[in-house]
């Protein structure tokens, strides 16, 4: 059963890309069904397929031509077409501070994976190596969303392109079922996960009664779809001519407190880049009287030395970023240990104009080497100031990073979604690869903010990884209510289960089932409080504000 309005043949073009020009083969149509969308593949000597809804104007050749000429995969006119919000189970299961759970303004370009096949460009590569919509949805709407969502996990980089569009619809289209809903949370995360969001719909009354029955066939209708022989796709710009080196200033900019003898190796380390730096500004927040001169271990390194008392790790990236004067910024952690060649790895994904941040693979000390899911080139859904490299034109867009989390954690991802939501592209790329040490003093220990990621406390019987009233200051900013109060739920489930032997997590269980009350205060305790941040928000600095 579909909801919403009707929706009429979907065409399909093929279309071959000859330099500037574009070639379209008309192939005929399909039903506006999942089954209909499942029978779609893509045509050898072609390189894209064109969905169009009948009675939407295909677009002007220029358009498709200067789309496939970029970087991206896939484009598509979901977040006009009905699919902005949806589905709804997965805002109970979503990380709440992620940049794919929430939706950019549907007028704007911008990554997003909420796939309408009413409108969508696709590379034939997506198909052919990803696969196409699943005919065992309710919808259509719920097959796109799975394909988007399949499609942008296993590497393809998708946009929502208003310009695919010629003109407003007619009608609002059909939406996914709660059912489908809860399929795509299957086919993605697995049974457990589906379950979980079949419960919280039930409480939240985003999940009807009525409606339970198929929800929870849908919820154990097996394993998780993960397509283990794709390792991402290829860069379609990979060809394009790189920057002209005149024109690239790079500036390294890393703030310090209390790790010396980790931020001097970080120097020459930098020293020796296979492209070197324009500039390093280091933001040196230690106490006069226990300063080291970094300019003696720093060689020839064109290195600047910015000083800040009292410390914040705020204040300082942004004293560091009003100095500089690169077109590209490399931001790194003073307990980073880099290759030679992290610049220039960077630089090649920048390479194409279309890109605008380039994340790089964080090795952790803590945490270990990163899965097999971040092994390939993906869309950037965080940023990491331990290793990303932004052109200058984000902070002009977005601003710098807001003072609120000048001694609390989740600065990076407060600008990283300004960035996202002013319709920035973030590519992820291993290649530019770190070490990050999780140095035992300095950084956010300074301000008493250092806390437990989940996988160290699940290693133990009694630690706890809760949210922290800047996680919800986060989540408040950029997402719904609801979607906070859900994370919080999902926080507070998640500190029952441990990993090691049955014996371990069982005893964790057990101690952490009695700490749930004490859980559940300090969920709401950081909630308020977040809240009070909200309240109190300043402005976001600028780069040409007040240093």
């Amino acid at each position: 059963m579909s909801t919403g309005g009707a929706v009429g043949p979907i065409r399909i073009f093929d279309v071959a890309r000859d330099g500037e020009a574009v070639r379209l083969e008309p192939r005929g149509t399909v039903a506006p069904t999942a089954a209909g969308l499942a029978s779609i593949e893509a045509t050898p000597g072609f390189d894209a397929v064109l969905l169009l809804e009948e009675g939407l104007a295909v677009p002007a050749p220029a358009v498709l031509a200067g789309l496939l000429a970029g970087p991206c995969h896939g484009w598509h006119a979901g977040l006009l077409l009905g699919q902005a919000g949806e589905p709804v189970a997965w805002n109970t299961i979503c990380h709440g501070r992620s940049m794919l759970s929430c939706d950019v303004d549907p007028a704007m370009a911008s990554t997003s994976w909420k796939v309408s096949a009413r409108a969508l460009l696709v590379r034939a590569e997506v198909l052919e190596r990803l696969g196409g919509f699943d005919g065992g949805f309710d919808t259509a709407a719920g097959a796109a969303l799975d394909a988007g969502l399949r499609w942008i996990q296993h590497g393809a980089l998708l946009r929502h392109e208003p310009d695919l569009l010629v003109e407003p619809p007619t009608s609002p289209g059909d939406r996914a079922t709660a059912a489908d809903g809860i399929r795509i949370v299957q086919r993605r995360l697995g049974s457990r996960w589906a379950r979980w969001a079949v419960l919280r719909g039930l409480r939240g009354r985003t999940l009807r009664v009525g409606e339970l029955r198929s929800a929870l066939r849908a919820a154990r209708s097996g394993e998780p779809v993960v397509l283990a022989t794709a390792r991402g796709l290829g860069d379609p710009a990979a060809s394009a001519p790189a920057p002209d080196a005149d024109e690239v200033r790079v500036s390294v900019l890393v703030p310090t407190v209390g790790r010396y003898p980790f931020v001097e190796p970080l120097l020459a380390q930098l020293a020796g880049q296979t492209r070197p730096p324009d500039e390093v500004i280091v933001v040196d927040q230690n106490p006069e009287d226990a300063r080291h001169d970094l300019h003696a271990v720093a060689g020839d390194l064109p290195l600047r030395v910015l000083h800040l008392l009292p410390p914040g790790q705020c204040r300082a990236r942004n004293l560091g970023l009003r100095a500089s004067t690169g077109t590209h910024v490399l931001f790194l952690d003073d307990d980073d240990e880099i290759p030679a060649d992290l610049i220039e790895r960077h630089l090649e994904v920048l390479a194409t104009p279309e890109v605008a941040v380039s994340c790089g693979l964080v090795d952790d000390a803590e945490s270990g080497p990163a899965p097999a899911s971040l092994r390939f080139r993906q869309v950037g859904t965080t940023f990491p100031t331990n290793n990303a490299m932004i052109r200058r034109r984000v902070l002009e867009q977005a601003g710098l990073f807001d003072p609120t989390y000048d001694r609390g954690s989740r600065a990076d991802h407060d600008l990283g979604m300004r960035s996202y939501l002013a319709g920035n592209l973030h590519v992820y790329d291993p290649r530019p690869q770190v070490f990050h040490h999780h140095a035992p003093m300095g950084g956010l220990r300074t301000h008493g903010a250092r806390i437990r990621t989940r996988n160290n406390s699940r290693s133990t019987v009694v630690e706890r990884h809760l949210r922290t009233p800047t996680d919800i200051y986060l989540g408040l900013r950029y997402h719904t209510v609801e979607q906070v109060r859900e994370d919080l739920a999902l926080s507070a489930f998640a500190t029952l289960t441990g990993s090691g032997s049955p014996m371990h997590r069982i005893a964790r269980l057990v101690v952490q089932v009695a700490l749930l009350p004490s859980t559940l205060v300090r969920n709401r305790a950081a909630y308020r409080t977040g809240r009070e941040l909200l309240a109190a928000r300043p402005p976001i600095p600028t780069l040409d504000g007040p240093t």
